[in-house]
């Protein structure tokens, strides 16, 4: 198999790559010139500088690949326009460019998110036949990615995942929990108890290997998550058995969310950067249940979790220590 990664050095794509060389495979990275390959560039991979934000870069970048792992995206961006511009034209661009100079390849992956579906109503989690009801900016980018890609399933071999939270090792997003959980503080949204789906980024990489490698995937979604659910709460209480900290709780009233957003807007706005929480965000935070069902990717691809919850939380948070990351 020779493998495109984009988003290759990133979080999640930095161990798919991994994973694909594990496999015997070969890869190429599709790099920017800016791009920090602080977790790749010691790896046995071909690097090919491009943006699939500019069609003209991306020929030489799919030409005679096999497999397409299309997880590069942002997450942030200072309006609507921003995300589409990356998370939707820059799919498209790069599906064109696959028509025009590889269309025999075996398998085009998209990795969307499960915000382009939206939270759950209720404790049942939210299934791939379910209409979708992205809440934010990026979720509704995701989407209209998701749709595009679907447009193009009678000319390409495509499949769709949306993984819920992910967590690991190089993960910064959930470093944050790991910081305040080890100075005896567990930070909490709301009265009331958040529910998340969640799925270590080692599972990930291999349900997303299943997704590409399976004939049953061929135009379809899936979530990849593990089974289990579990609150916010249960998460850090779970970060802090692994440290070994006594912790005292704080709930913070959700409209302190909302001011705390709106103060760190008017900031980046003044110095034209993107905040970290915006209203987006705080309103993706306040969600009561953010569940998704994975029974789908078991029945078709036969995937389940590997790693457990408490096994997931003790290894990122050891190689967070053996980094000097906490």
């Amino acid at each position: 198999m020779k493998a495109l990664v984009t988003g290759s050095n990133g979080f999640i794509g930095s161990h798919l790559v991994e994973y694909l060389l594990e496999k015997g495979h070969s890869v190429r990275c599709l790099i920017r010139k800016t791009s920090n390959l602080q977790w790749i560039k010691h790896l046995p991979v071909e690097f090919v500088y491009g943006d699939v934000t500019n069609s003209e870069s991306l020929p030489k970048v799919v030409e005679g690949m096999d497999y397409i792992f299309h997880l590069g995206g942002t997450v942030r961006a200072l309006d609507e326009d921003g995300f589409l511009r990356v998370n939707h034209r820059g799919t498209k661009n790069l599906l064109d460019a696959c028509i025009q100079h590889n269309g025999g390849i075996k398998r085009f992956l998209f990795a969307s998110s499960q915000a382009a579906a939206g939270p759950a109503v209720s404790k049942t989690p939210v299934k791939e036949s379910d209409e979708p009801n992205p809440i934010s900016m990026y979720g509704r980018s995701k989407r209209v990615a998701e749709r595009e890609v679907m447009e193009y399933a009678d000319r390409l071999p495509v499949t769709i995942v949306r993984p819920p939270s992910v967590y690991g090792e190089r993960d910064d997003d959930i470093l944050e929990l790991f910081k305040y959980v080890n100075m005896g503080v567990k930070l909490l949204v709301g009265k009331d108890d958040k529910y998340l789906s969640l799925i270590h980024v080692r599972d990930l990489v291999r349900g997303i290997y299943l997704a590409v490698t399976s004939d049953k995937s061929i135009g379809e979604i899936y979530f990849l998550t593990n089974m289990d659910h579990y609150t916010t709460d249960q998460i850090e209480t779970q970060i802090a058995a692994v440290l070994g900290k006594k912790t005292i709780t704080i709930r913070f009233p959700e409209f302190l969310i909302d001011f705390y957003a709106f103060v760190s807007e008017s900031i980046a706005r003044l110095r034209n950067s993107v905040a970290l929480v915006n209203k987006d965000k705080a309103l993706e935070m306040k969600q009561p249940f953010w569940l998704v069902d994975g029974a789908k990717a078991k029945a078709h691809l036969g995937f389940e979790s590997e790693i457990p919850f408490p096994d997931g939380i003790r290894s990122t948070a050891e190689w967070y220590n053996d980094n000097g990351w906490m």
